[in-house]
């Protein structure tokens, strides 16, 4: 199959994508048009019913189901004689009826290899559990016979056991879902002959051993052939092969190996030929996927995986077609990346292989690509700021360990102390921390798919040439902990954000309440699921303009070519009812995982936002006796605050000093063009409640404790002091023009790129400090002195 044919398809199924750029396919293939089409016309032109039913709809789907079961195992080459298909709701459930059902006894082994993911390794917890002693293991090279453990088992192998043979089960994944790494298929066989190095750990008997191979990640682009390579359990998840339907996979298990699941103790409807209530009786069906498919099965989605086969046959995506068309994409996109260097040499990506490219080939490596960026001095970028700023450019990738932490840590060569530290100290999977002591602590993926094209190579090599290749030295800040004592620090602007994500309020001066400054972020836009809608979702958010009036008890919001519209304040569910806003009920959200009840503020107001964002959507204000608090990363800074709809802390401050450093050097390499209104055009784009003036740039880095002018509620003139929590990490949000809705690169990019006087380079692209107010009922005055009461 040609890669005209291959263009040609990216072009007619996949009009949707337009200039983005994918590259998760690991994570999930993308559908095709026409095999959504195809699903849709099935369901309004016939009546499906439940299998169990019995009835002629019923038996309609039963059919259905049968020649789905055949389309699977036809796939892997072989037939209903070698292999029973159960479908399960994915990998990870198919996984979990091995690890729960498979014949542990004590003496037996469980042996995974530490790349892996992490559904297979969570089987030693069930093997454990019933006396079986579970190792984790790593191959050199890809090489069975150099096999060496790297984990002790929970339960030592004893030399004699209640079972002579006991069963014992090696894991191992078809292709890496890390690296990409293929591992040999031969290892079945090898390890079914008991060639399995394991020895050490009980040299006086051989284990009866079954292999389990996770195939999730490899038959998406690459051959299974089963009936070469006879696993006993082999475990699919569908949307990776077809993008569609979801929560559907398999479990394939071979028939010899059928009675090694024999622990099956809860029954569903469906899973037996006989139950009574009254007495402890059932009787399993004969049938493994009977017996295993408890209640009813997730027919309509496995007539969807039968039309995914129908749509690829037509359209000519053979397997072959797409292993050949992925590993000739996959090698033009290493070599380019691999040549990729900074002006002074140093090379721009460090990319995590199991093996030299000499032996590179499409038996030995899938189309993943895992990988670093590095500046021109050998420092880190973090991953998450490279996927930040790809999403800016409409290119998706992914980033962290991808839930296979082993392969992780052993190619990136991450301590495992580290490691333990850091999620002692509240570290958790897929958060922000992505470099520890300047060292990386996950990676960048990107993993092709059939429908990835030689464009989508040649836009991201741009991307990271234009991005991260730097022509000189990083930019280095006139920072200066101590500010300068001559030069008054002010309190330049004050801001608030009524409507989140919405423009910003600048007022001379302000109250300040136990969230912060009052009415900030009080409101938001939702949608019609109820989930907030962000300037990420709709950078036309930047065109509504919210006053708030205080006197009145009213929000105004304003638009071009739009009437203003004015929104009284919800004090409590009756009040809105008596002012007529047709408000039906509370309303519950969602704001970065925090549960918030507000009130829907009413129809008038949704269809205006409707008719600028052209979606459909309401405005929500939080209720005012709802209580959400501080993120729990700022605990160590005293207890914890209440916040309104912020992300994290009640109140960001940004210096404007670094405001204009970083529009210097955006200027300086062409990411910016001078202009008049450029350094209030920034410093929207930071979204500070307060702003200051009169220190050197960056300085706020290192200020712990900080004192405004403020004036009692009741007239007394006085102090108030905040508390530094935390530097404020930046994402994509910044690259929004706040005047436009654009997107402009540059100072996400600028950002990453500064360093510090004393060459400590900014490991993270942060900018701007979080604050926490223990004070309330004050207001604050803008053009009032500031003093820095405590520094680093």
């Amino acid at each position: 199959m040609s890669e005209n044919k291959f263009q040609h398809i990216r072009d007619i199924e996949f009009k949707r994508l337009g200039d983005q750029v994918y590259f998760d396919h690991t994570g999930s293939c993308l559908y095709t048009d026409s095999h959504i089409k195809r699903y849709s016309e099935q369901l309004t032109k016939n009546v499906f019913g439940n299998p169990h039913s019995g009835n002629a709809c019923s038996e309609k789907m039963s059919d259905i189901i049968h020649q789905t079961r055949l389309d699977v195992l036809r796939r892997f080459n072989v037939t209903v004689d070698d292999y029973d298909v159960i479908f399960t709701s994915g990998a990870t459930d198919s996984l979990k009826i091995i690890g729960e059902n498979f014949n542990w006894t004590p003496g037996s082994v469980y042996a995974y290899t530490e790349d892996n993911h992490t559904s297979v390794v969570g089987i030693r917890e069930l093997a454990a559990e019933r006396g079986a002693s579970a190792y984790c293991v790593s191959c050199a090279k890809a090489l069975l016979s150099g096999c060496t453990i790297v984990k002790a088992p929970q339960n030592l192998l004893k030399s004699k056991s209640s079972n002579e043979n006991p069963l014992s089960l090696f894991a191992f994944p078809a292709q890496s879902n890390f690296s990409g790494a293929k591992y040999p298929l031969t290892w079945i066989k090898d390890v079914k002959r008991n060639l399995l190095p394991l020895d050490l750990i009980h040299p006086s008997r051989k284990c009866n051993w079954y292999v389990l191979c996770d195939a999730a990640s490899f038959v998406s682009t690459s051959a299974l052939d089963l009936k070469e390579y006879p696993a006993d359990f082999v475990t699919i998840s569908f949307y990776k092969m077809f993008g569609f339907p979801t929560g559907l996979g398999a479990l394939l298990v071979r028939k010899n190996s059928e009675e090694t699941l024999c622990n099956k103790k809860f029954f569903g409807g469906g899973s037996v030929s006989g139950w009574l209530a009254s007495r402890d009786f059932h009787s399993p069906k004969p049938v493994l996927h009977d017996r295993f498919e408890d209640g009813s099965s997730s027919f309509l989605s496995i007539l969807a995986l039968k039309l995914g086969f129908d749509t690829f046959n037509q359209l000519g995506l053979t397997i072959d077609a797409i292993e050949k068309h992925t590993h000739d994409l996959w090698r033009n996109l290493y070599y380019s990346m691999k040549t990729l260097a900074h002006e002074n040499g140093m090379p721009l990506v460090e990319i995590y292989l199991n093996q030299d490219d000499s032996t590179i080939n499409c038996t030995s490596q899938g189309p993943i690509l895992a990988f670093n960026i590095k500046r021109s001095d050998g420092s880190y970028v973090g991953y998450n700021h490279v996927v930040q700023l790809a999403n800016s450019n409409n290119i998706y990738l992914r980033g962290g360990c991808f839930c296979n932490l082993g392969a992780c840590v052993s190619l990136i060569g991450t301590e495992i102390n580290v490691l333990l530290e850091a999620y002692g100290n509240g570290h958790v999977c897929g958060d922000a921390i992505d470099l520890i002591e300047g060292k990386p602590i996950g990676a960048v993926r990107m993993s092709l798919g059939p429908h990835s094209t030689v464009g989508d190579v040649n836009t991201y090599i741009e991307f990271l040439t234009d991005c991260f290749r730097e022509e000189s030295c990083v930019y280095t800040s006139q920072y200066s902990a101590d500010p300068d004592k001559s030069t008054k620090i002010i309190l330049d602007d004050i801001l608030l954000y009524p409507v989140k994500s919405c423009q910003g309020m600048s007022v001379k001066k302000w109250e300040i309440c136990d969230t912060g400054l009052k009415y900030d972020r009080m409101w938001m836009v939702v949608d019609e699921y109820g989930s907030p809608i962000t300037l990420k979702k709709a950078p036309h958010l930047t065109s509504i303009r919210p006053t708030v009036d205080v006197t009145k008890q009213c929000l105004t919001l304003r638009a071009d070519d739009m009437d203003s519209i004015a929104v009284p304040f919800i004090q409590n569910l009756k009040e809105a009812v008596v002012r007529d806003l047709n408000v039906n009920a509370k309303c519950v959200s969602k704001v970065c995982g925090d549960t918030v009840v507000g009130y829907d503020c009413g129809e008038s107001v949704a269809l205006w936002l409707s008719q600028i964002l052209n979606v459909s959507c309401s405005l929500v204000q939080k209720c005012f006796d709802s209580q959400r608090y501080t993120s729990k990363r700022f605990n160590a800074y005293g207890n914890p605050n209440k916040i309104s709809l912020v992300n994290e802390a009640q109140l960001l401050l940004v210096n404007r000093s670094s405001i204009e450093y970083l529009c210097r050097r955006m200027i300086e390499h062409g990411y910016l063009d001078e202009s008049d209104t450029m350094l209030d055009n920034m410093a929207k784009r930071f979204r500070a409640n307060l702003v200051v003036s009169g220190a050197s740039s960056f300085s706020e880095d290192k200020w712990n404790r900080i004192s405004f002018n403020a004036t009692n509620i009741g007239g007394k003139n006085g102090r108030v002091d905040m508390v530094k929590c935390g530097l404020c990490q930046r994402c994509n949000v910044i690259c929004i023009d706040p005047d436009t809705g654009q997107k402009l690169n540059g100072p996400l990019r600028a950002l990453a790129n500064v360093s510090l006087s004393d060459n400590a380079v900014r490991r993270k692209p942060t900018f701007g400090i979080y604050l926490k107010c223990d004070q309330s009922s004050c207001v604050l005055t803008a053009k009032s002195e500031v003093t820095i009461e405590d520094i680093t």
